[in-house]
């Protein structure tokens, strides 16, 4: 949003066009009452050629430039019709930049707007105007070059225009305005925190000023903008609150008829889903999604605003995806990002971002359906997002993650290392783009953390194991008490530790540690958040190795109860569940005696029965738990434990391309399977 120009009739703040994008907001300027400023006399019975030319006659703004330029000639240095004519001849010089762009014109209304200013020395009636004007004109000159040079004299500008207007003067309102945009463009360049409470200061004294009329939605629209800002710096509820609050402020005085009604509702589903990501209730991602399918009815095709508010529509579908598993949400957000192509055509420096979007839902869609053409495609896209960014392009991180966990899923799929090699290379050169200090470091690490854990599961590489430690542990680091990350990190290092004590240490402290982590991630994960069943899950099994070691019931008590607690928390179609069907009846079969005898060694049929026809679950966690169900038998029905280990290994191997993984896991089946069984399998 840029601020706004005073002409020499008026000095009235005009009321701008503009793009509202979020989380990069663009505010609005104010509107200010008209004011009494010096006229410019024209002709009887003619029009002013400035009100003309933004009316898009462009012959008639062609004339009036070459009038006001012969006018210039004329005018008496340091007169009163120069000054009007620099001012008028500066206004349409700007507006032919905002039509086509072109540098010199712009340059040029800077250079006159400061003779003008020149001619306005302190107490001249039209100093205020002037040095709006020029300020608006270096402010839309920053936002062309990114000269910080221009935008520190246009807040120097805008501050000395205020000044001029006392509390009370009906044209604060629009020096508030446009002052406050100053300083937020400021803050999003230097990231200092003074400059977006300058802001927040200017918008709230700029609503005392306003009225609950139509033409005063745009300081309630800035102000709630400015407060989604700084939640997300100081991750402070209150802040985001008053965010919500003042967008349907903002709401409640544009009917729904006006252009501005759908983007107010973009602008206030991206509260509403950041307060579901601070908190974890459905019911705020429910109303971001709500706010999205109103906007998007109100857009029409074509629209400029409409694709943001689809690919805010698509990230909700796919965050509640995450949540409840419903196949229907993922694949309704691949359709949003479809449309999101057409509106990036090849050519569009933006196209990239849309192929990476696409991706990541048919990355997802293979982790739920295991088609190998999902995961194929979102290779395929993700290797052309990243041709169309350079290594210095802001989007070049998010390409390199994306491909890199794409490649780790065909690897899981395929077996071949080359995959997973890749993967960590892209991860270990993405990694190199976020040095200590960089927002997106602790996710880095945790990418990368995620493929040398693979590498180590594969080829039992200690030394990765204890890379992929050191990496967690520095993630969680950089996730401090109070960070919305931290009980993910605590998570993700816990498991690490497990593995470790399991499989290499045996040291009890390793153990130990893990179990506190996860104790802290569900200190800090509310009773319905989403990813509290998957701590409940690790803890039952730490609790159940510390049992093994330690010999204490109440640890193998506490680990049933735990997985209990995860299965009553997952939504019915997860996917996740199939694996917890298949812990909790191992922990049914192996330790029957200690909880209930033959009652248990009966349930954990029934759970592992669920857990291996849990449909909405991955092909290859119910084929696992099948082997677990193998692994366990205890009773008659142990030949239909047997069978349907083999129906899923039929169609499990199939999609194993590496001839290596199609070995290993025939040989874990051949180790597992009586001989009379075996003989029956055809593969």
């Amino acid at each position: 949003m840029s601020p706004t120009t005073h002409n020499s009739t008026s000095n009235e703040a005009r009321n701008p066009e503009s793009a509202w994008k979020m989380p990069k907001e663009k505010i609005r300027t104010a509107k200010a009452h008209p004011g009494s400023g010096g006229s410019h006399s024209m002709p009887q019975g003619s029009t002013s050629p400035v009100s003309l030319w933004q009316s898009g006659q462009t012959p008639v703004a062609i004339q009036s430039r070459k009038m006001y330029r012969e006018g210039l000639l004329l005018a008496e240095s340091g007169s009163n019709s120069r000054l009007m004519l620099l001012n008028d001849l500066a206004i349409c010089l700007h507006a032919q930049y905002k039509r086509n762009g072109t540098m010199e014109s712009l340059k040029e209304a800077i250079l006159y707007h400061q003779e003008g200013l020149s001619l306005c020395p302190a107490g001249h009636p039209d100093r205020s105007r002037s040095l709006n004007n020029l300020a608006v004109c270096l402010f839309t000159c920053y936002r062309r070059q990114g000269d910080i040079t221009d935008l520190s004299e246009a807040i120097k500008y805008h501050k000395e225009a205020l000044e001029l207007y006392p509390p009370g003067h009906r044209n604060r309102l629009g020096s508030l305005s446009n002052l406050a945009v100053c300083y937020q463009a400021r803050y999003q360049r230097d990231g200092l925190l003074q400059n977006l409470l300058d802001a927040i200061e200017c918008h709230e004294e700029a609503l005392q000023y306003s009225s609950d009329g139509l033409g005063h939605v745009t300081p309630f629209r800035n102000l709630a903008n400015c407060y989604f800002l700084l939640h997300k710096r100081q991750d402070d509820p209150l802040n985001l609150s008053k965010a919500i609050l003042y967008h349907k402020k903002a709401l409640d005085i544009c009917p729904s008829g006006y252009p501005d009604h759908p983007i107010i509702l973009n602008d206030l589903s991206a509260c509403f889903k950041a307060q579901y990501d601070k908190q974890g209730v459905m019911q705020d991602l429910e109303k971001a999604m709500d706010c999205l399918q109103r906007a998007l009815e109100l857009f029409p095709h074509g629209h400029t605003d409409r694709l943001k508010a689809i690919n805010n529509l698509a990230a909700c579908l796919q965050t509640r995806y995450k949540v409840q598993g419903t196949i229907e949400d993922l694949l309704q957000a691949i359709q949003c990002h479809k449309e999101a192509l057409k509106y990036r055509p090849p050519g569009d420096p933006s196209r990239s971002g849309s192929l990476n979007n696409l991706a990541v839902c048919l990355n997802s869609k293979y982790l739920h359906s295991g088609a190998i053409e999902d995961i194929e495609e979102a290779i395929k896209l993700n290797r052309s997002a990243l041709l169309l960014s350079s290594p210095d392009s802001p989007h070049h991180l998010a390409h390199l993650n994306n491909l890199a966990n794409c490649l780790r899923a065909r690897f899981k799929l395929q077996g071949y290392m080359h995959d997973l090699n890749e993967a960590i290379t892209c991860h270990r050169e993405a990694l190199e783009l976020c040095p200590p200090g960089h927002s997106d470091r602790s996710s880095s690490l945790n990418n990368l953390a995620v493929c040398l854990q693979a590498v180590y599961e594969h080829q039992q590489d200690i030394t990765a194991l204890e890379e992929t430690i050191k990496c967690y542990k520095e993630a969680l680091t950089l996730h401090p008490k109070g960070h919305p990350y931290r009980p993910t990190s605590l998570c993700n290092l816990a498991i690490c530790l497990h593995t470790q004590y399991e499989q290499q240490s045996k040291n009890i402290d390793h153990l130990l540690e893990a179990i506190q982590c996860l104790r802290e991630s569900l200190n800090l994960l509310v009773p319905e958040h989403p990813e509290r069943s998957e701590s409940l899950k690790y803890l039952a099994r730490c609790l159940e190795a510390r049992y093994r070691a330690q010999n204490d019931g109440s640890c193998l008590m506490e680990a049933v109860e735990r997985l209990q607690e995860a299965l009553r928390m997952a939504p019915q179609d997860h996917p996740s569940k199939a694996m917890m069907y298949a812990y909790l009846a191992a922990l049914y079969t192996r330790y029957s005696d200690n909880l209930g005898g033959a009652d248990k060694i009966e349930e954990s049929s029934i759970l592992f029965e669920k857990a291996t026809t849990h449909t909405p679950a991955s092909l290859r966690d119910r084929f696992n738990a099948s082997l677990m169900w193998i692994a366990n038998v205890n009773g008659p029905i142990e030949i239909h434990a047997y069978r349907r280990c083999l129906e899923l290994a039929d169609r499990y191997v199939l999609i194993r391309s590496s001839m290596t993984s199609r070995h290993e896991l025939i040989s874990t089946i051949s180790r597992l399977m009586p001989l009379q069984l075996l003989s029956e399998w055809e593969i």
